[in-house]
């Protein structure tokens, strides 16, 4: 049988559904249309689960692909490769 999915969910539920880390989660309150948690005591703080998940369907969907990022010729492990002292 399936257990029934809370109503309100805690910061660490919110940023596991939404699929982000809980400081992101944090960072998304500031947000205009992130939906507004709902205080129930002075270390209680929860969101709607119905809300969250409406939030998330209404984010727009990225179609663009995104090209790979050339490869640094001058990082750290490239330098190493040609360092001078290698070519003697």
């Amino acid at each position: 049988m399936d257990t029934p999915q809370p109503l309100l969910v805690s910061a660490h539920q919110a940023a596991r559904i939404i699929g982000i880390s809980e400081r992101t989660l944090h960072n998304f309150r500031k947000r205009e249309d992130f939906p507004k948690s709902i205080v129930l005591g002075p270390r209680t703080v929860r969101w709607r689960r119905q809300e969250i998940e409406a939030w998330i369907a209404s984010l727009p969907a990225n179609t663009e692909t995104r090209t790979e990022p050339e490869r640094l010729c001058y990082s750290r492990h490239a330098r190493k490769a040609v360092s001078p002292r290698f070519l003697v």
